[in-house]
């Protein structure tokens, strides 16, 4: 399997990866609408984060992921075309 077939699957991860993300905010746009309260707390990296709406934690995980998803794939794609590049 080439580098171009590897970045090409790789575009592949990033698309699905968003579209779940997608999936996700909507999910937590319907939970604000149909109104469920509930105390959501909320320790990630160092950082404690309290909601009363369960929908408004949702959005911000779904948020969340889709910025560290995309940010180590993007990495991952450029590690490949330097060595790509290196590789010729």
């Amino acid at each position: 399997m080439g580098i171009p077939s590897i970045i090409s699957l790789i575009r592949t991860k990033l698309f699905f990866d968003f579209i779940i993300s997608l999936c996700f905010v909507f999910s937590g746009i319907w939970l604000v609408y149909i109104g469920p309260s509930s105390n959501t707390v909320i320790k990630l990296f160092g950082q404690t984060i309290t909601s009363t709406d369960a929908g408004v934690t949702v959005i911000f995980l779904s948020a969340l992921v889709l910025i560290l998803v995309t940010q180590r794939t993007l990495k991952t794609m450029e590690l490949l075309i330097k060595a790509e590049k290196l590789h010729k």
